[in-house]
């Protein structure tokens, strides 16, 4: 079966159909942007996505004045097609992450594309599209906290997503706030715990899971606290088991765990 041999960044794509002795180009035909990366291969073994980052001339580098193209390739990267652009935010994960094979996008189970900024002077500026088919994409709203707005969403960690197709993240809790032009310290007392959101695709709305971890955000964004979900048996009962980790600049590890009954 075809498989792919990529590498962040300017990636080239690559597919072996003789177990790896011999390897083919495939993104010849899809544009040639300044970054690249992120290809899924869907679940029936044929469709590849792709995106492809076109970085603004004066700005290269920069995280949010960027466009990502989104490309399909329904013969195994023969031949690709455009599905859409993402304006206005790099795309720099798609989840769920990378693997093997995955389900096509649906409105059950769709496809996050996130840009995740770090840089402390723009604070809660993460953004997430999420695509329901190989066509259209449509940003997420904000967290239902006050002041949070496109621009600030409140969110600042994504977590995973569930089998059901649902995401997690951390963000700010039900009684912050967001200053209108988004200009939290990073020292601000609302960093001082996290708080855990669901985002429900079909129903279209955020649900707060949990309540907050006492422990501060520690200013970085985009998979700095890596989520995993598992599944867990407790009195007989089937619940999703959440792990969290985050490795600080000293080495050190924490790790922190939570069992979310009914959680799909």
């Amino acid at each position: 079966p075809p498989g792919c041999n990529t590498q962040t960044g300017g990636s080239a794509l690559e597919r072996s159909d003789d177990g790896g002795q011999t390897w083919k180009r495939l993104d010849g035909n899809e544009p040639q942007g300044d970054e690249g990366g992120y290809p899924l291969l869907l679940d029936d073994g044929e469709t590849l996505l792709l995106t492809a980052i076109q970085f603004e001339p004066a700005a290269r580098g920069t995280l949010d004045h960027g466009t990502t193209w989104l490309w399909v390739s329904r013969d195994a990267g023969d031949n690709w097609e455009p599905l859409a652009t993402v304006d206005g935010f790099v795309v720099q994960t798609v989840l769920p992450l990378a693997s093997v094979r995955m389900l096509p996008p649906s409105a059950a189970h769709p496809l996050y594309l996130i840009n995740g900024v770090s840089v402390p002077s723009r604070l809660l500026r993460i953004q997430i599209a999420q695509a329901s088919d190989l066509h259209h994409y449509a940003p997420l709203p904000p967290l239902p906290i006050a002041g949070a707005s496109p621009e600030h969403m409140g969110i600042t960690t994504v977590l995973t997503t569930t089998p059901s197709g649902k995401l997690l993240v951390f963000g700010l809790g039900p009684d912050d706030h967001i200053p209108s032009d988004g200009s939290l310290q990073t020292d601000d007392p609302q960093f001082a715990r996290q708080w855990l959101w669901e985002w429900d695709p079909q129903a279209r709305r955020w649900t707060l899971l949990a309540p907050a971890l006492d422990a501060p955000w520690p200013q970085c964004s985009d998979h700095c606290w890596p989520g995993m979900l598992t599944p867990s048996q407790s009195a007989g009962a089937t619940s999703m088991y959440l792990t969290i980790w985050h490795g600080s600049e000293n080495g050190q590890v924490s790790l922190f765990g939570i069992s979310l009954p009914g959680l799909e």
